[in-house]
């Protein structure tokens, strides 16, 4: 991953204080068999709109299709956000003959009420981790480069980012997500981040 010599990251900085959005997300809905990983990104952003603690935040997440932003939009967008939410790219199922895509898909087309974990247990559980290509995204460089705070689910992050210096750490179990909501309203420390 990388972010072009192109990106003006003068032209889009906005102080911290006049972002008006506390947590920003944006990603899409991974089909079920790419497995934890590709799904992760629903979950989480699912978990945090649902948590009390953040009630009074704005939130400004989406993993629908329609709601994804390019070019200039997104990085008015993330010169909008306090934070941004980010996870792990990649997968951790890899099909290598094709068989379970199309098992997987048939059975939720024929189930379409059907949730991840339901299929997890039926047909995914065995191939999860066959192979670790968790890595991180180029998001990651973008927020970086317009100097917007990252809350990242924990993970390696390709050994480049480390927790509490380049980014907020939010633990996957979501123990630690009333904290992390109580960070974004601390200005100094999204400054320091």
């Amino acid at each position: 991953g990388y972010v072009p010599d192109s990106w003006d990251s003068e032209k889009y900085f906005v102080d911290i204080s006049n972002r008006p959005i506390d947590l920003g997300y944006r990603s899409r809905a991974m089909p079920f068999w790419l497995g934890k990983l590709g799904h992760e990104k629903i979950s989480v952003m699912r978990a945090i709109k649902n948590h009390r603690s953040s009630k009074n935040l704005v939130l400004d997440m989406s993993v629908n299709e329609g709601d994804r932003l390019y070019g200039e939009n997104w990085k008015i967008f993330l010169s909008s956000c306090k934070a941004v939410l980010g996870t792990e790219s990649g997968a951790n199922i890899v099909d290598f003959s094709g068989d379970l895509e199309k098992t997987v898909d048939e059975y939720v087309y024929k189930n379409p009420n059907i949730t991840f974990e339901q299929v997890y247990d039926k047909f995914l559980s065995v191939y999860e981790n066959n192979v670790k290509l968790a890595q991180i995204s180029p998001r990651c460089f973008e927020a970086a480069m317009l100097k917007v705070p990252m809350i990242l689910v924990e993970g390696d992050y390709s050994g480049i980012l480390r927790k509490n210096e380049h980014y907020i750490e939010l633990k996957k179990d979501l123990s630690n997500i009333e904290e992390v909501c109580k960070n974004l309203s601390n200005i100094a420390y999204l400054e320091k981040i």
